[in-house]
């Protein structure tokens, strides 16, 4: 490895060094104060950092999917790992109102499914309402036989259970 001295001789971190390396006593009451440049570099090496993306915890990176379309969750989680685990639960809303609304003509089997895994989604209970809606909606295509039993369903995942029965 070639040693530069041109690029250690300007660098603020040797500048330091050499400052911290002097001697106590007469010699270092003689030290000269670092150039400007360097002094200006030093002190602001010293300060703290800008806050970053990286930075944020994941509590403030689900407030801004809070604000985002729930269509437009994949695209940020995919952002990085810590962002991609971070959305977990709102990539699994996303996930369920994906397949109520664009799935095929839903059976009994496929309802219960997709309750059952809407019912995974544990911290965030508002997180329920988008595919419970987009399921509901889909309901209408079963045959009659099953409509009932699978509204009711769907109104126990909600937690309100209609005191009148199905209208």
């Amino acid at each position: 490895m070639d040693f530069d001295s041109a690029s250690t001789l300007n660098s603020a971190q040797a500048a330091l060094y050499a400052m911290q390396g002097q001697p106590a006593g007469r010699f270092a009451a003689a030290a000269s104060p670092p150039p400007p440049h360097l002094a200006a570099q030093a002190s602001t090496s010293a300060r703290q950092r800008p806050t970053t993306y990286h930075d944020l915890p994941p509590e403030i990176l689900q407030r801004v999917a809070a604000h985002m379309s729930l269509f437009d969750i994949p695209n940020l989680s995919a952002v990085d790992k810590r962002t991609y685990h971070a959305l977990q639960e709102w990539r699994l809303s996303w996930f369920c109102t994906r397949n109520a609304s664009e799935g095929p003509v839903p059976d009994f089997t496929s309802v219960q499914r997709l309750l059952t895994e809407i019912e995974h989604i544990r911290a965030e209970l508002m997180l329920r309402a988008e595919p419970l809606r987009a399921l509901s909606q889909q309901l209408r295509r079963l045959p009659e036989e099953q409509q009932t039993a699978a509204f009711q369903q769907v109104f126990k995942a909600a937690g309100r259970v209609p005191r009148q029965g199905l209208q």
